[in-house]
Parts: structure tokens; sequence; C-alpha cells
């Protein structure tokens, strides 16, 4: 059950990860591209939460297959395909975690080492707690630890739902309280947390010790001032397209290679402010070279791979094997 160094962003091979299941519409197509292949990349679910969320995405009757070959909920234009950046509001689209615990497909995957990734959806801890059980005992049920090799993703910066926006010393707290009840019910499970790139670093290192590391980055919130992306001049007048698309106020979340200098920075701070923390590092990574740069931090423990599957998806397999052979 070897651990590579190259995870898949959670969702970019889908819920299941099965090829024959042709979870996303493209992958008709892109399959037969050469260079387009998963191998030697640590599968990750996509986003799942205890129960069911329609989200902004239309499911298949099957519950967890796109409908539409191109969802209102994705936006790429050819600009954005030609500099390598797109937007999603898919919005965790989902049919609940039983419900893919019982379809048996993780269970296929005794082999390997995974990552199940989970989004907590209640606000008050009474009922977070209840769902963090429910979580924990659906997952000792059906995929028991002592019988499979997996991790857990806490998504807790999704900017694609009402959870999971802004982290102030409430939320902290919260998230710590979290990763504690994580480790009482799945002791030998570890748990890595996954932020945006604009998370603050002294949150990282507040937490550092309740989980096994974290995933940086997810998208980023369109129109966030902080990342120092200049938004006028990637989308016309600044604003973003979904809204008018989904007839929804979700402005949805930016990733791509525009967002790898937001990425690089965050990732310098980490670096500086603790060497020893372990950090699975994604954002808009699409060449070798932007994996030689993140090489040579020493907190960068793995790399995460997601756009450049959907928009340049003949680099994947030579990058998912650049990547195991370069990072340390």
């Amino acid at each position: 059950m070897k651990k590579q160094k190259t995870y898949g962003q959670s969702g970019v091979q889908g819920f299941f990860g099965n090829t024959s299941l042709i979870e996303y519409g493209y992958q008709m197509f892109y399959k037969f591209l050469p260079g387009y292949n998963f191998d030697g990349l640590n599968f990750v679910s996509k986003t799942a939460t205890l129960k069911a969320r329609k989200g902004n995405t239309k499911l298949k009757k099957d519950g967890f297959r796109i409908k539409s070959f191109y969802p209102r909920s994705i936006w790429v234009s050819l600009k954005s395909f030609w500099y390598g950046y797109m937007l999603n509001a898919i919005g965790l689209s989902n049919p609940g975690l039983e419900f893919m615990l019982k379809y048996d497909e993780w269970q296929k995957r005794s082999y390997e080492y995974f990552h199940i990734s989970i989004q907590i959806e209640s606000e008050k801890w009474q009922d977070i707690e209840y769902e963090i059980n429910e979580i924990c005992r659906l997952l000792n049920h059906y995929l028991p630890p002592s019988e499979y090799n997996y991790d857990i993703q806490m998504n807790d910066s999704c900017p694609n739902t009402e959870h999971g926006i802004g982290i102030d010393e409430a939320k902290v707290t919260e998230t710590q309280k979290k990763l504690e009840l994580f480790q009482k019910l799945m002791p030998t499970t570890g748990v890595f947390v996954k932020y945006n790139a604009l998370i603050e670093t002294q949150v990282l290192q507040r937490l550092k010790t309740y989980c096994k590391g974290y995933v940086i980055s997810n998208t980023i919130p369109f129109g966030d001032k902080s990342s120092w992306i200049d938004w006028n001049r990637w989308f016309k007048d600044g604003k973003s397209p979904l809204p008018q698309r989904l007839g929804k106020p979700f402005e949805g979340g930016l990733s791509g290679k525009i967002m790898f200098p937001v990425l690089l920075h965050k990732i310098e701070s980490i670096q500086l402010a603790d060497a020893g923390m372990h950090i699975i590092a994604g954002g808009g990574i699409m060449s070798k070279k932007q994996v030689d740069i993140l090489s040579d931090y020493s907190v960068v423990k793995g790399i995460a791979l997601g756009t450049v599957a959907l928009l340049r998806p003949w680099r994947l397999s030579s990058l998912i094997n650049y990547t195991n052979k370069t990072i340390k």
C-alpha cells in the first residue's frame, strides 16, 4: 500500500474514481487522449456530506453522476482554457455518505491508500457532534480502518456553500473540537484539514497537533481582494459569470494556473513559520517547473492535482510520475 506523493484534488476523479462509471461527461473523450490517466495518484473522493445535498448541480438518477455534459455550475471560456483557469460552484451536490458507502466502490480499494473527503454542514456544536458521530459510525462499519488504508480530508473552506466561509477565533476552536472528536472515534485514521491558500498561517500552527496535516489549497472564493489576483484582468468587468448562469448568488471558487502565485506565497509563509508542518500543496499546478519550485520547501510532502486534468489532460500522466519522483 505505497503512499505516492501525488494526490487528486477532491473530485478530480469523481466520487469513486472508476473510469468505467464516467462520472463526468468529458471523460468519454478524454480517456482516448495520450497521457490522460491517473496511474500513480492517490485517489481522493469528491467531497461528501452526511446527508444528501442538492447543491447547484443536477445529478443523474443513479445519484452521483453529473447529469449535464457541461453543467451550469462550471465555467470555462476560450480565454480561461488558454490560460489554464476555471470557476465552479457545484455546491457539494452529492447523494450522502451512506449512499456512497453502500455503492461498494470504495471497498474495492483495499489494495491501496486513499482519502475520503468530508464536509461538516451543521453550525451548532450539538448538531456538529451528531454529524461527526454518524460519519465515523458509517466509516467504521462500511470501511473499517483495520481492513482499509485511508485518511479523511475535512473540507473546512468550501466557497460554494453557505458553510466554511471565513476563519475567526470561534471557527478555529470549533475545528479543533471537530478534530479531537474524529481522533476519539477513529483513532487510527488520520485527518487532513483542507483550507484555501488565504488561510492565516497562525491557524495552521494552532491546529497542527490535532491533525495529520493540511491540504492547501482549496479553490479561492471569487473576488477575494486579499488574494492579489487582478479579477478585472481575467473576468469581464471583474464579475463572476456564474450567478447569471445559475440564477443564484453563487460566485464560485477559482482554480487553475493564475492562483499558483497565491499558493506559493502561502507555502513560503508556512515554511518560515514552521518547517515541520505537513502540507499537501495544490492550486494551479500544471507543469513540472511548478513541481520543482514546490519541492524546494520541506513542508511540502505531497502535490495535489486538479484543474490540469480538465484543462491540460495530456500532461496528467507525466506530471504524476514526475511528482512522485521529485517530492521527497
